[in-house]
C-alpha cells in the first residue's frame, strides 16, 4: 500500500516564519500547537481505539504472554521509555517486557537513521525474541511507514500474537497491518517533519494510557493506588507504606509489619490487613482469586453496575467482548498452524480480488482465539483500511441477529405460539390481497395455513422478494404488498428462501410489541447485551466508519452506512429482512450469548433459554440442502456456507453483502467472518467458495478443542 500523503511531514501554516520570532513568541505558538493534541486523542473512535488496544494487552499480559514493543527514531524511544517504567512502577516482571529498536539498543542514545529502513531487520528482531501466539506487540511509528515497524508487526502477526499500531497518520500502511490500530492525526509538526513534538506528545500520552489500563485490567492496582509496585529501595519503602496505610486505613507499624511479613508485596499486605488473615491465608485467597485482589477480598461484586459500565443486573460481571469471562477454563485450544492457513486464505482472497478486505473472528464462550484484519473497507471513492471496528451492513445477517431473536423473546414471553396463524395477527394477510381484486377461490383458505413457523422457516410459500423500490412506494405501501403478495406453492411443502416472509414476521412483531423493529431489537436484544455498535441507521459517527458496499447507479455513489438492500432502503432502513449493522465486537458477543444461553451457564448475560436455543437451531425442514431452523440455516450435506467438517448440530446464516456467522456447539466455537463483497460489484460470486473453506479450516483448527467448565 503506497502512502502518499504523510500529514506529520507537511508543512504548518501556522509557524511559517518561527524563527524570525522571539523567544516568548516561539514557546507560545508551539504551546499553542501541542495544545491541539489532548482533544485529537478523544476524536474518530481513537479513546475506542486505546482501549481495545489496552483490553488486547491486559488479555495477553493475564494469559502469561508478553508485551512487545517496536519502532525507530523517536518512535522507538518513546517505547523503549514506556517499557522501562512498567516494571518498576507496577511490579510487572521485567523479563515479560521487550523493545525491538530500530538499529539496537544503541540506538536509544545515538540515531542510526539508516536502520529504520530495514523491513527485514524488524522481522528478524521479532524472530528473534521468538514472539509467540501468547505474545502482543505494539508497533509505533508516527508517519505509520517505516519499513522496520511494519516488518516487526507484519512477523508478530504470522506468528499468532496480537498487534496493535500506533501512528499519526489515519489510513498508514502499519495501520493496516495490525490487528489494532490507534490512528491519530496531529497534523503538521511545528518545525516540518519533526515528529518528536506533537506527534511525539501523542504517542507518550498513549502509550502511558494503554500500558497503564493494561495494568490496572490486570489487578495491579487497587483503587488509585499502586499496589503492584515493587519497593527496591528507601524512597520506594516509604511510598509502599503510605500506599497501604491508605488502602487499609491501618497505623504505621501495623502496615510495616505486614509488609515485612509478606517479603514488600503490597497486594498480599493490603489483603493480610483488610481480611485480617495470615500470609498463608492471604496467598490462598488471592490464588483462588486468579490474582486479583479486589475479587479477594470481595470488593468486587459490591461495585454497582453504573461504576462498572452500567447495564442490567450481571452486566458489570461481563468481560470485554474479546477477553476471557471468569469461571470458563479451557479455551478452544486452536490449532496455530491452522490459524495461519486461515489468515492466508483470508490474505489471499483479498489479493485475487475475491473480496475488498474482511474483519474475522473465531473463538468460544470464554473469549476470541483467532482475531484478522485484512484488506480495505473502501477502494472507491477513497481508499480505506479495514479495521477492527470497520461498521458492516450485515445483510441478511439482520433476520437472526435481530427479527428472530425477538421473536424469540416473545415467544418465551408466551406473547404467540409458533403455529398461530400469521391471520390471527394480520387479518389482510387473508383478504383479497390488498389490491382491489378478489383471489381466486381457495386461495383465502390456503394463506390461513400459513403459520409464524413458517415464516421463520422459509416455509410459507411467499416469494423469495420483489422489486417493489421499483415502483417507488413508501415503508407502508411495501409492508402491504409484502403481507398480501401472491403465494406460490402450498405453506409447508417446500423451502424458498424468503425476504417477504421476514417482512411479513416484523409486522407481526411490531404489532404484538407496539413499536418499530429497530426499537423492539434495541430494547430486547442489543441493548440488554451490551452491543452498542449494533442497530438500524447508523449516525453520521457511526456511517463514518461502516465498510462500502455497491455502487447504486441510480443514485450516483458507493453505498457506505446506507443499507444495500434497495426494499429496506425505501423502508427507510429499517426492516425484518435486512438494514441491519454491527461489528465483529458486537456478533462475537452475540455469538458467546447463544452459546452461553445454549449450555446454561451462567457467565454471560442470558438473552433465552436453553429450551429456546435448542428449538431456534433445531432443523425443522426435510430438504436435503435446506435444512432451516428458526430463523437459522442448518448445516446442510453440501452447499452450505458452514464448509464440510464443521458438526451436525453447526447453525449459521450470511448476508448478500458478504457477511456470515456460525456457531457449532458440539465443539463450542463460533466464527465471524465480516466481508464487503459487493463493493466489488454484486457480481462477485466467490464468496460462496470462500466461506465454506474458511469454516472447513475453523473445523480443523478446532480438533483440540477442550472447551469445558
Amino acid at each position: 500500500m503506497q502512502q502518499t500523503n504523510v500529514k506529520t511531514e507537511e508543512r504548518n501554516p501556522r509557524t511559517v516564519d518561527i524563527d524570525l520570532l522571539e523567544a516568548g513568541q516561539i514557546v507560545r505558538l508551539i504551546q499553542s500547537e501541542d495544545f491541539r493534541v489532548p482533544p485529537r486523542l478523544a476524536d474518530c473512535g481513537v479513546s475506542d481505539a486505546v482501549a481495545r488496544a489496552a483490553a488486547v494487552v491486559a488479555h495477553q499480559l493475564k494469559a502469561g504472554g508478553r508485551l512487545i514493543y517496536a519502532g525507530a527514531g523517536t518512535s522507538g524511544r518513546l517505547a523503549m521509555l514506556d517499557a522501562a517504567e512498567i516494571p518498576p512502577t507496577y511490579g510487572f516482571p521485567a523479563d515479560r517486557i521487550a523493545v525491538c529498536l530500530a538499529g539496537g539498543p544503541g540506538a536509544f542514545m545515538q540515531s542510526k537513521e539508516g536502520a529504520e529502513d530495514d523491513r527485514a531487520a524488524g522481522k528478524a528482531a521479532v524472530s528473534d525474541l521468538g514472539v509467540g501466539a501468547g505474545d502482543v506487540l505494539i508497533g509505533v511509528a508516527a508517519s505509520g511507514r517505516t519499513p522496520y515497524t511494519i516488518g516487526a508487526v507484519e512477523e508478530a502477526r504470522t506468528r499468532g500474537a496480537a498487534t496493535v499500531a500506533i501512528t499519526s497518520n489515519p489510513g498508514s500502511e502499519l495501520g493496516a497491518v495490525a490487528a489494532v490500530a490507534i490512528e491519530v492525526d496531529t497534523g503538521p509538526e511545528v518545525i516540518a517533519g519533526s515528529t518528536r513534538m506533537k506527534a511525539g506528545t501523542a504517542q507518550k500520552l498513549i502509550l502511558n494510557t494503554v500500558s497503564t489500563t493494561a495494568m490496572i485490567l490486570g489487578g495491579r492496582v487497587y483503587s488509585n493506588l499502586m499496589a503492584g509496585v515493587k519497593p527496591a529501595n528507601a524512597k520506594l519503602r516509604q511510598r509502599a507504606a503510605g500506599i497501604v496505610a491508605q488502602a487499609t486505613g491501618r497505623d504505621g507499624e501495623e502496615v510495616r509489619e505486614a509488609l515485612r511479613e509478606s517479603g514488600w508485596d503490597l497486594i498480599l499486605a493490603i489483603l493480610m490487613l483488610k481480611k485480617m488473615v495470615c500470609l498463608a491465608e492471604a496467598c490462598r485467597l488471592l490464588e483462588a482469586a486468579g490474582g486479583d485482589l479486589r475479587t479477594a477480598l470481595g470488593e468486587r461484586e459490591r461495585l454497582s453496575g453504573d461504576q462498572l459500565g452500567g447495564g442490567r443486573p450481571g452486566a458489570a460481571r461481563r468481560a470485554p467482548a474479546w477477553g476471557g469471562v471468569p469461571g470458563i477454563t479451557g479455551a478452544a485450544g486452536l490449532d496455530p498452524v491452522q490459524l495461519n492457513f486461515m489468515r492466508q486464505l483470508l490474505d489471499q482472497a483479498v489479493v485475487e480480488g475475491d473480496i475488498p478486505g474482511a474483519v474475522a473472528a473465531v473463538g468460544t464462550i470464554g473469549g476470541v482465539e483467532f482475531l484478522h484484519v485484512t484488506g480495505h473497507a473502501s477502494l472507491r471513492p477513497t481508499v480505506e483500511p479495514m479495521r477492527e471496528d470497520t461498521l458492516f451492513d450485515l445483510a441478511s445477517l439482520t433476520k437472526v441477529v435481530a427479527t428472530t431473536p425477538v421473536a424469540m423473546v416473545f415467544l418465551e414471553r408466551g406473547l404467540f405460539r409458533l403455529d398461530d396463524p400469521v391471520a390471527m395477527f394480520l387479518p389482510d394477510f387473508a383478504g383479497d390481497g390488498g389490491e382491489g381484486e378478489s383471489q381466486p377461490a381457495g386461495v383465502p383458505e390456503q394463506r390461513r395455513k400459513v403459520r409464524i413457523r413458517h415464516l421463520l422457516t422459509h416455509t410459507s410459500g411467499l416469494p423469495a422478494f420483489e422489486r417493489y423500490y421499483k415502483e417507488g412506494l413508501d415503508r407502508e405501501a411495501i409492508l402491504r404488498r409484502a403481507r398480501t403478495a401472491p403465494l406460490v406453492f402450498e405453506p409447508g411443502t417446500q423451502v424458498l428462501y424468503s425476504d417477504l416472509g421476514f417482512m411479513v414476521l416484523e409486522q407481526i412483531l411490531e404489532k404484538i410489541g407496539v413499536g418499530r423493529l429497530d426499537q423492539l431489537a434495541h430494547d430486547l436484544v442489543f441493548g440488554p447485551l451490551g452491543m452498542k455498535d449494533t442497530g438500524f441507521c447508523p449516525g453520521p459517527d457511526r456511517a463514518g466508519r461502516a465498510a462500502a458496499t455497491e455502487y447504486r447507479a441510480d443514485l450516483g455513489r458507493y453505498m457506505k452506512g446506507e443499507v444495500h438492500d434497495e426494499n429496506a432502503l425505501a423502508m427507510g432502513g429499517v426492516s425484518g429482512h435486512a438494514g441491519l449493522f454491527s461489528t465483529c465486537a458486537d456478533l462475537v458477543l452475540y455469538a458467546r450469548t447463544l452459546l452461553s444461553d445454549l449450555r446454561g451457564w451462567p457467565v454471560l448475560p442470558s438473552l433465552l433459554s436453553p429450551a429456546t436455543v435448542r428449538a431456534m437451531i433445531r432443523p425443522q425442514t426435510p430438504g436435503p440442502n435446506d435444512a432451516r431452523g428458526l430463523g437459522w440455516a442448518a448445516r446442510g450435506t453440501e452447499l452450505s456456507s458452514g464448509g464440510d467438517l464443521l458438526s451436525s448440530s453447526a447453525f449459521g446464516h450470511t448476508g448478500f453483502t458478504g457477511t456470515s456467522l456460525w456457531i457449532d456447539p458440539e465443539t463450542g466455537i463460533f466464527a465471524v467472518l465480516l466481508t464487503n463483497r459487493v463493493h466489488l460489484g454484486r457480481e462477485n460470486e466467490r464468496i460462496l467458495r470462500l466461506r465454506p473453506r474458511f469454516h472447513n479450516a475453523i473445523a480443523a483448527a478446532a480438533r483440540r478443542s477442550r472447551s469445558t467448565p
